[in-house]
């Protein structure tokens, strides 16, 4: 059964999220806020909650709702304020662990610009709110490194930092886990995928779906296309290895008698002139069987350098290749002359978990597209959701204290509406369900290469909505 602190910081999540939603429905509305708690000698204790809304035109809107929770302690307590942010003053400082350079740069730059817009955004909606504190995020480059991440972990919790937003790369967020939980740093990643990562009770949260989605997603696209052979080339790691698993399994049962062969390498030392070279041995030698094949390339920006290779290749030109959300939208793609060309020639499509669209999206869309000059990744929109969950849930418990977060986080998520849309967390603190965009590198004037929105993959029916025009 909830306690009463945690039944209390509910209702005042969900009052503190209609006084967020209100900001942004109108800029400059006056938001005062009573809460009231009487208890009774019944052991029932009556809450009662109002707010005070003095709209642009002078309108008065006053809600009101009683909440009985039990209890064996007689007091009466009335708090009235801006914001309920008891405890909580000055600079809040949220840690932010990115790739901002490495494998994953362009995400990283994506999601950098994010988290400053969001702490921009957030401190605006605290001054316009009375709140005594304002937000800080402080943004450390992982490099889309482990070892690194590790040590700009130590760096971020060295200055009493409690809550993290990153790192992006599954690699990453396995190598903070136990740190993490030892030390009661609440971590939630926008981008980290990988099943095996998935363990209720942590203090790891995922605002993004695993790829026991994605691989479903990408198995699809797959049958939808007549493939009946994939060979894949694969990133060894944590990540690379769980989302081929998830994608083989699934076309595994779409397509009964295909056929999936995969050939790792080593993100650190690859050799990709060997690899792709028994890339197109292999589709060569199914092709010769009159099978219809498909490459599936499951890596992140080092798919410039396959790409590179595969161009010497007529044959790997003769077959359409798939992606995955590490390569979904990445500019460095698109930039280089050789990769984007092939990349076009080959139709290289690529799934990435998609944001609900909605009058805030837009609005963080432009702003971040006019600032990064290209569209942002979902996992940009991510990270500008989990700052204001993060930001939210501490006012709620009006405590900087991880533990107390962590109770209501997933609440809080649920509550607010995000750029992401509705963030429903499974039990083990994942992204519960997502339909996922389909990317496709086209050639939109000779020698210019975009990435454009195909399709959506339907999560709750299994199927694709194919774009025209």
């Amino acid at each position: 059964m909830a306690n009463q602190t945690t039944l209390y910081a509910m209702a005042v999540v969900a009052l503190i999220i209609g006084i967020a939603v209100g900001y942004f429905a109108g800029a400059g509305n006056v938001t005062t806020t009573t809460v009231t708690q009487t208890q009774v000698q019944t052991e029932t204790q009556i809450q009662t909650v109002t707010t005070t809304v003095v709209a642009g035109e002078g309108e008065v809107v006053t809600v009101t709702k009683t909440l009985p929770v039990t209890t064996t302690v007689t007091q009466t307590q009335t708090v009235q304020g801006e914001a309920p942010a008891a405890g909580l003053s000055g600079e809040i400082r949220i840690g932010v662990l990115l790739p901002l350079t490495g494998d994953l740069a362009s995400y990283g730059e994506a999601a950098r610009a994010a988290a400053l817009l969001a702490e921009q955004d957030i401190n605006a909606w605290l001054q316009a709110a009375g709140a005594p504190f304002t937000v800080k995020m402080v943004i450390e480059d992982t490099q889309t490194d482990p070892t690194v991440a590790q040590q700009k972990f130590d760096t971020i919790v060295a200055q009493g930092i409690k809550f993290i937003l990153g790192p992006m790369t599954s690699a990453e967020v396995s190598a903070l886990k136990e740190r993490a939980d030892t030390q009661q740093i609440l971590l939630i990643s926008p981008s980290s995928t990988a099943p095996q990562l998935a363990i209720p009770d942590d203090f790891v949260y995922r605002f993004c779906p695993t790829d026991l989605i994605q691989g479903p997603a990408i198995a699809k696209v797959m049958q939808a296309d007549g493939v009946e052979v994939v060979i894949a080339l694969v990133r060894a790691d944590d990540w690379g290895r769980g989302l081929i698993e998830s994608s083989r399994e699934a076309f595994l049962e779409m397509v009964p008698n295909g056929v999936v062969e995969a050939i790792e390498y080593d993100p650190k030392n690859p050799n990709f002139a060997q690899q792709v070279a028994q890339l197109n041995d292999l589709v060569n030698r199914y092709l010769g069987e009159g099978k219809k094949v498909g490459v599936l390339l499951i890596s992140f920006n080092e798919a410039v350098q396959v790409f590179q290779q595969a161009d010497q290749y007529d044959t790997l030109k003769q077959v359409r290749w798939y992606g995955s959300d590490g390569t979904a939208l990445l500019s460095e793609i698109v930039n280089d002359p050789v990769a984007g060309k092939f990349a076009a020639q080959v139709k290289f499509i690529n799934p990435i978990f998609a944001a609900a669209k909605s009058d805030k999206y837009d609005d963080v869309n432009m702003r971040l597209t006019e600032e990064l000059g290209r569209v942002p990744d979902t996992y940009a929109f991510a990270v500008y959701d989990s700052a204001w969950v993060v930001t939210l849930a501490l006012m709620a418990v009006g405590d900087y204290d991880p533990v107390k977060v962590k109770e209501i986080l997933p609440t809080t998520a649920r509550v607010f509406y995000g750029t992401t849309g509705e963030i429903v967390l499974n039990e083990a603190g994942d992204r519960a369900f997502a339909d996922y965009a389909l990317w496709e590198v086209v050639e939109t004037s000779p020698g210019q290469y975009e990435w454009v929105n195909v399709g959506m993959y339907k999560y709750a029916t299994n199927s694709i909505e194919w774009y025209t025009g």
